[in-house]
Order: C-alpha cells, then sequence, then structure tokens
C-alpha cells in the first residue's frame, strides 16, 4: 500500500495517472526471500490451509515503486489500492481483477465518481487512529489502513473511497477499539459518527455458542459505542466470566487483554450436561477511562444438548441518548431523551418486559425511569442533575423464551465537562 500527498511527486512509476492526479500502486507476483508476505493477492487454493494470502512489496525498495507481470490464471484474485491523505481528506480507491493480474493496473476516476463520506469522531481521549479498509478478498478486512497520524478528538475527516466495495472501519482511542461490521459504500454521500455514548455491551460478533455439550462465550466485548452494527473491546479491561447452574458455580474465567480479532483469549469452556437446565452467565468488566468505568451483564436461560453449534439466546440492551455534545455530555438540568433496543441472539425471544434505572452517584442509589415502547423499542426521558457528574444505566429485560438479562454501565454519559 501507498500513500502519497497530492502533489509530492511520489507514487509507483508505471501506468497513467488518475483523474486525482496521482499513479496508484499494483501488487506483483513471484514472491521470494526478498519479498514480504501481506494481503493483497488472493489464490483460491490457499485459503482454508492456515495462509495468508500473498501481497508483494520488494525488500530495500520504496512500496511506490512496482512492477507488474500480466498472468491469466482462474482463482487468483488481484488488487490494486492506494490511500492518501491532505490534512482531513483521506482518499482511498482500490480495484478488483479475476483469474490473473491485468496488463493495465491502473485506477481511473475522477473524485465525482467517488462515494463521499464524512466521519466525525467524538471525544473520551485527546486523540485517536481511524482504521479504514476495503474487502479486497473473501472476508473481512485486516485495517491495513490508517491515517498517517492519530487525530484530535473531537474530529472529523472526510474520506473519498470507491464505490461497490465493503468497506470495514474503525477507531482506536488508547487502549479502546471501535469497528463495524462493515458497509456497503454507495455513490454519494454519507456520514458517520464514532465513539457515541453508550459504550456497553453488544452481540454485533456473536454472543456465544455451546456445540454438543460444550459452552463458549467471549466475554471482552463490553464496550462497542451507541451505534447499531458496532462492536468494541478495551486492551485495558479486567474482569471475569462466571457460568452457574442449580446454584452451583460451573466455570469462572479471569479476562484481560481482550481482542476483537482474537475473542478466544477472552474466553469461558465449559463442559455441560446434556439435559436441559437452567445457567445465569455473568461477565464483568472494570477500566481507566472517562466514560462506561465498569460494565457488568448477567443472563439466565435454558439449554440442553445440541446436534451442531448454536448461538446462546443471550440479549444486549443498547442506548443511543440524543442531546449530548461532542464529547457525550449532557446540560445539567436538562432532559435527555434516551432510545432503547435489544439485540437478540438466536432463540432468545422477543422481549416482554423492561425496566430502567438511573443512578447518578455511580451505583450508589439507583431510581426506576418510566420507559415506553417506540417502534421496535423503547424510549425514556432521564432527568439529569443539575450539577456535573455522571449518568448510569441499569436495564433488566426478560423474554418469552424464559430468559432474562440484567445489564449495568457505571458513567454510561456525562453531564456537564466530563472530569
Amino acid at each position: 500500500m501507498s500513500r502519497s500527498t497530492p502533489g509530492a511527486g511520489s507514487g509507483p512509476a508505471i501506468g497513467r495517472g488518475n483523474g486525482l492526479g496521482l499513479p496508484l500502486p499494483a501488487e506483483v507476483p513471484g514472491c521470494d526471500s526478498r519479498c514480504t508476505p501481506g494481503a493483497g493477492l488472493e489464490d483460491q487454493r490457499l485459503r482454508g490451509r492456515g495462509r495468508s494470502p500473498p501481497r508483494f512489496a520488494p525488500e530495500g525498495r520504496a512500496a511506490a515503486v512496482t512492477y507488474v507481470v500480466p498472468v491469466r490464471q482462474r482463482g487468483l484474485r488481484s488488487a490494486i489500492r492506494s490511500v492518501w491523505q491532505n490534512r482531513d481528506v483521506v482518499c482511498d480507491v482500490a480495484a478488483r481483477h479475476g483469474d490473473g493480474i491485468t496488463q493495465n493496473p491502473v485506477y481511473d476516476t475522477e473524485r465525482k465518481d467517488l462515494a463521499k463520506v464524512t466521519a466525525t469522531y467524538w471525544a473520551t481521549g485527546d486523540t485517536g487512529s481511524p482504521l479504514f479498509a476495503p474487502r479486497l478478498g473473501t472476508g473481512p478486512a485486516s485495517y491495513a489502513g490508517s491515517t498517517d497520524e492519530v487525530i484530535e478528538l473531537p474530529g472529523t475527516l472526510t474520506f473519498y473511497r470507491t464505490p461497490g466495495l465493503v468497506w470495514d472501519s474503525g477507531l482506536e482511542i488508547d487502549t479502546h477499539v471501535l469497528v463495524d461490521d462493515g458497509e456497503a459504500v454507495r455513490p454519494g454521500h454519507t456520514s458517520e459518527t464514532w465513539n457515541t455514548a453508550v459504550a456497553g455491551p453488544s452481540l454485533s460478533r456473536g454472543g456465544g455458542s455451546r456445540t454438543g455439550d460444550e459452552l463458549v462465550f467471549a466475554g471482552g466485548g463490553l464496550f462497542a459505542d451507541g451505534v447499531a452494527g458496532r462492536a468494541g473491546t478495551d486492551v485495558s479491561a479486567t474482569g471475569t466470566v462466571t457460568l452457574a447452574g442449580d446454584g452451583k458455580v460451573l466455570a469462572t474465567s479471569e479476562i484481560t487483554d481482550c481482542l476483537i480479532a482474537l475473542p478466544e483469549w477472552c474466553e469461558l469452556r465449559a463442559e455441560l450436561p446434556a439435559g436441559a437446565a437452567s445457567y445465569t452467565l455473568s461477565t464483568s468488566m472494570s477500566r481507566q477511562s472517562a466514560l462506561s468505568t465498569k460494565v457488568e451483564a448477567a443472563w439466565t436461560f435454558r439449554s440442553s444438548h445440541t446436534a451442531k453449534r448454536r448461538a446462546l439466546p443471550l440479549m444486549a440492551v443498547r442506548y443511543a441518548p440524543g442531546g449530548l455534545d461532542d464529547a457525550n455530555g449532557a446540560t445539567p438540568g436538562s432532559l435527555t431523551r434516551l432510545p432503547i433496543w435489544v439485540e437478540r441472539g438466536q432463540g432468545a425471544g422477543p422481549v416482554k418486559r423492561l425496566r430502567l434505572e438511573t443512578s447518578a452517584d455511580d451505583g450508589a442509589t439507583w431510581h426506576a425511569v418510566p420507559v415506553a415502547a417506540s417502534g421496535s423499542g423503547w424510549t425514556a426521558l432521564v432527568r439529569n442533575p443539575a450539577t456535573p457528574r455522571f449518568v448510569s444505566l441499569r436495564v433488566t429485560a426478560q423474554n418469552g423464551a424464559g430468559g432474562g438479562l440484567t445489564q449495568t454501565i457505571v458513567r454510561a454519559y456525562a453531564v456537564g465537562p466530563a472530569v
């Protein structure tokens, strides 16, 4: 991958310039000891063998100077991509080719033909690193692309991207990482906002499973932001996962260093009896952060032997408070409209009852807040304290399948400056 600055004179010495004024790089075949593997060319014959698709840049040479050997080979996929940034504008263009290496590895385009994405990043720290990459192979991107430098938070970047591709995006703030499920980029202008309250549990990347009599649950995904389809972990957070049944603790695991890409680092595994039984699965994590300093969730559900892998019937309650500033703060004494929705795992069943409580003293005392059904979720109006503090949220949900959830988020959002 090559990053260049318009007008700097850098870039690969091949092909025509594109409509944006820069030639683009291309990967070349024929890796030897002087080449470095990465992720650009994909040979379908390598899939499933534990090998990474190769991307090649000759060792000791600038990545911007590459040469292409055209070849036609069934199952060989090639791609070209170029990323460059000028202050708060990021141009990221890519093209895929099937059954070989094209004779003309140049992406020729005009800015008007690219998709424009305005990404706004809210603050829970001083700086952050946006992550972004197109899916050029058959699976999620590896976030090989990012901006050249961190950006100040809150901040905004404008991306120009190749339409027709799925783009994986994310944001890294210190040890906190947020990612989405990938978005198909279409022509035109779209907007997205990152790091909005409330950071909490999400089932975007799954909520555990049972295969036969083995239960597996990854307990680190407790810090997704307040946008549907996002997941989040914090490598600095520490905590525990516990499984209990019939009043006895069946398994427990200490969890830390949790990564989205490596959920097995924070897994709990347990062998269960084959018969149907009720279980309580609990997870709790604490971290040093301005918001969501402690997140807890306790699920109750029934489970029995499965013939194949089956998702656990879990739920996650999500929030998207309105009227906050770009540091996730509400005005003291104001009313915050709080939309609520529930993510449900397979077999969880619709929620029949939901109870919300708030706290202005980090969970020392709780006060019930009425909720009203609204569309596919609920809405609450939260009266914020008159002086700068934090609002914590606790919710209890029960579904028609006999399952339940109690979820607590300490310091869900700020009131006044988050100090």
